[in-house]
């Protein structure tokens, strides 16, 4: 009983004697320390989340511009112009890159920032085509996900402009 003590005399209120045990937390200061954890870790998770949507919209306008690209692309040089989608690498991961080039050579491989990945694509196959006169074969959406974030960059059907969604 080194950190224990009796208070045999009772104080001038008239409280009876009690142990006390001068080594112990009180459960108010476990709430006052929990309390400064949680506070701790959610400015610190705040700016995580924060770079996810910030990396998934430069990613969502990179992706935007190529597509702008190859359009271009496909009417100056008057042939087909693609961007392929791949939605796995090579080990079945989300993918992480898109290819750009026309015939069945890429002229450039895009990697997407780091954290952000192809989750899925609406298109089939998995590419966007543009023709000689700048017009898409086919249409769809390519799905970009970040942590807990998704953006889709749209292409309508004819129209060839990409519009950017955040999903969620």
């Amino acid at each position: 009983m080194d950190n224990m003590y009796i208070n045999s005399q009772p104080d001038d209120k008239g409280y009876q004697p009690h142990i006390a045990n001068e080594a112990g937390i009180t459960l108010l200061e476990l709430l006052i320390a929990l309390a400064m954890i949680l506070i701790v870790s959610a400015g610190l998770s705040a700016p995580m989340v924060r770079s996810d949507r910030r990396a998934l919209d430069r990613a969502s306008l990179q992706l935007q511009a190529d597509i702008r690209y190859a359009q271009q692309r496909a009417v100056l040089e008057g042939i087909g112009y693609f961007i392929c989608f791949s939605q796995f690498d090579d080990i079945g991961q989300g993918a992480n890159f898109y290819r750009l080039g026309s015939g069945l050579r890429a002229d450039r491989i895009v990697f997407l920032e780091e954290g952000v990945v192809i989750d899925r694509t609406t298109s089939v196959p998995d590419r966007f085509t543009f023709s000689s006169r700048g017009t898409v074969a086919g249409s769809g959406s390519v799905y970009l996900r970040a942590g807990r974030f998704e953006n889709s960059v749209t292409i309508p059907p004819n129209a060839g402009r990409a519009a950017i969604f955040r999903v969620r």
